[in-house]
């Protein structure tokens, strides 16, 4: 090894410019800071920056010698094993400690051990991309690639933007002779990691110590991507359009997209476009001129013909709706969109037995069609099924466990069965994951009458007619698709995948991969998203890692930018609260509280900082309005019993 030497005070500046230009996702970058670090002594910092590159990729087989050599211990990883093993005996349900588990696992080749880490993982959250990737991974090195790619094509659906899952499926198209998606799929990943292709020379702390260059070189190389480019891809404007629909920005798109048909761009992808944003910006007339305009164009697509129905449904035409949601489904076509809405339709018309078999058969054709669910589970509850009715809820939220309208589904139901306690349990999982819907409120005011709470009753009713004083009924949705996102790029086109968003980032942050967060945040920040909403992840991700400091400038960053700012309130609570400044995370608290008097977790965080200031009195009324609310909420329960014990 070579010998290190003690670093100048300008040598520790050029290190920590160095540090900071980097890309902090690349792990061959992280390796080869670490190595400049342990030759100029800075041995913390050559662990840390070893450790950031295993994060990054497990894999690299350098890093990890690396670490080991800085550790000067080879059992170091062997080690890290063992406490996680101990942390996960403490506390089996640890998502961090399972996920940094399995990927240890695995690492070391324990392919089963790992499969049973990561499946527990999932089954606390199925909708995780990166936990089906993982599992991607694992059966892709027992060389089982059917296996495999079903669960990377799962990890694609979940998130579009995970540029390893498309990596890895590029090498699994590729070894299944599907040369052409291997490209497309290679192409992605590259498109939305760029560090994807780079080669490295990763730097090792062996140098020079007399080993093989050619197992040197064995040790360093990576792997190589699936050679070659698809081209294709729609033009410039209809791309732009694509990303600001995603972003919600649909009266931009729209302009983009007539700007794309004006200037000799696709003119049906152009044309369909402009249909289905004037359908989201409810105008259906406008759509249905645009639809009729692009069939004259070419036979249309059975998602053509289907929204097509739904403009001529919102303009009275019921006719005609009909035989368009027919051209869908006739001829033993499956299009569950299509015959959900003719459920709709059908309903409105006040065939309620009929309608209810169409949303039926679209559930059926389509578990993932939550809308036809829904209007299922509506549909029965209307009838007096109210049974059926709480059975169709719960298949909801056996696969959508976070849903606010499952949940107000269920209170719904349980009202009528003069359940009220879980009625209310059921009204606060809904206003605890989507706080302003009034019919929650609304239905918690119902609950508490039952249970003969009159005052909390009258203050619920209160809250929900101030978000919404209408009382209109619930009606059933109409679905355009649920590939709709995708309509208006050809197949070969990587702007589908490469919107930027933090949904990577906080998969990862869920999972205790800290340092991938960290990259990915970073990553999606420099490709254009949403830069308050990056700083808020920014500091929930230095938090977790316990720099308190970096976690407060971040927070306070967002604020700055959005004083009205929620999320970022509650975190930067949480991080004085772990800076020992209880009063700062008192103050922050207190503002949530006076826009939101049914924000829970702000009420724990005002327990809990008015227990830091032994305030107990005040603590104890804090948990127990929590507790009026949700008797079963496991950490207001916990600190109201601590509450009262020092306050006896």
């Amino acid at each position: 090894m070579t010998e290190a030497r003690s670093a100048s005070a300008a040598d520790v500046e050029i290190l920590r410019s160095f540090a900071r230009r980097i890309d902090p996702s690349d792990p061959g970058a992280q390796n080869n800071l670490g190595v400049l670090y342990f030759r100029r002594g800075l041995f913390d910092d050559a662990i840390a920056a070893f450790s950031r590159a295993l994060a990054l990729d497990e894999r690299m087989r350098v890093a990890r010698r690396n670490l080991e050599i800085a550790f000067g211990d080879a059992d170091v990883l062997h080690r890290r094993a063992i406490e996680l093993k101990e942390r996960l005996r403490e506390s089996p349900d640890d998502m961090g400690a399972l996920v940094e588990s399995g990927i240890a696992e695995k690492t070391a080749g324990h392919l089963d051990h790992a499969e049973d880490k990561f499946r527990r993982a999932l089954a606390h959250d199925p909708e995780s991309s990166v936990l089906h990737f993982f599992l991607a991974e694992i059966f892709y090195n027992r060389g089982l690639g059917e296996e495999a790619f079903r669960f990377l094509r799962r990890s694609i659906e979940l998130n579009p933007a995970n540029p390893d899952a498309h990596f890895l499926a590029g090498f699994i198209l590729g070894d299944l002779g599907r040369v052409e998606e291997a490209r497309e799929a290679n192409r992605r990943a590259v498109a939305l990691n760029p560090t994807l292709t780079r080669a490295q020379a990763n730097l090792s702390l062996e140098s020079g110590r007399g080993s093989d260059p050619k197992a040197a070189a064995a040790t360093t190389a990576g792997q190589s991507a699936p050679a070659g480019r698809a081209s294709g891809g729609g033009g410039p404007h209809l791309t732009l359009a694509l990303a600001l629909r995603l972003k919600g920005y649909h009266d931009e798109a729209l302009r983009e997209c007539h700007i794309a048909l004006d200037s000799g761009e696709d003119a049906a992808a152009a044309l369909e476009a402009i249909a289905s944003l004037h359908l989201l910006l409810k105008q259906p007339a406008a759509a249905l001129d645009a639809y009729d305009r692009r069939l004259a164009i070419a036979e249309g697509t059975q998602r053509i013909w289907n929204q097509r129905g739904i403009a001529l449904y919102l303009l009275g035409r019921a006719g005609e709706a009909e035989q368009s949601f027919a051209r869908c489904i006739g001829r033993g076509h499956e299009y569950a969109p299509a015959k959900n809405n003719l459920g709709a339709l059908l309903w409105d018309a006040g065939k309620a037995r009929e309608a209810t078999n169409w949303f039926r058969r679209a559930a059926r054709d389509d578990g993932a069609l939550q809308s036809a669910r829904f209007n299922l589970a509506l549909a029965l509850f209307r009838q007096g099924h109210f049974q059926l009715a709480l059975d169709a809820y719960r298949n909801v939220l056996r696969d959508h466990p976070e849903s606010a309208a499952g949940w107000n589904g269920i209170a719904r139901v349980l009202l009528e069965f003069g359940e009220f306690d879980q009625a209310r349990d059921a009204c606060v999982r809904a206003i605890q994951t989507e706080p302003g819907l009034a019919s929650a409120h609304h239905n918690l005011g119902l609950a508490f009458f039952g249970l003969g709470d009159a005052e909390a009753a009258a203050e619920c009713a209160a809250h929900a007619a101030s978000l919404d004083s209408r009382s209109v009924p619930e009606t059933m949705t109409l679905e355009m698709d649920a590939a709709e996102t995708t309509a208006v790029i050809p197949e070969g086109s990587v702007a589908g995948s490469a919107v930027p968003d933090y949904t990577l980032a906080a998969d990862y942050l869920s999972k205790g991969l800290f340092e991938r967060a960290l990259a990915e945040i970073k990553r999606a920040m420099s490709r254009g998203a949403d830069e308050k909403e990056g700083m808020v992840l920014l500091g929930r991700c230095f938090a977790a890692r316990g720099e308190y400091d970096v976690a407060e400038r971040e927070l306070v960053a967002a604020l700055s930018a959005v004083p009205a700012n929620d999320v970022a309130a509650l975190e930067l609570a949480g991080v004085y609260r772990a800076m020992g400044r209880p009063s700062d995370a008192l103050r922050r608290v207190v503002g949530l509280l006076r826009a939101n008097v049914y924000h829970f977790a702000a009420l724990v965080v005002l327990g809990e900082s008015l227990l830091d200031l032994k305030r107990t009195r005040d603590a104890a009324r804090a948990f127990a309005r929590v507790l009026k609310f949700n008797p079963n909420h496991a950490v207001a329960r916990k600190y109201s019993g601590l509450a009262a014990s020092e306050r006896g």
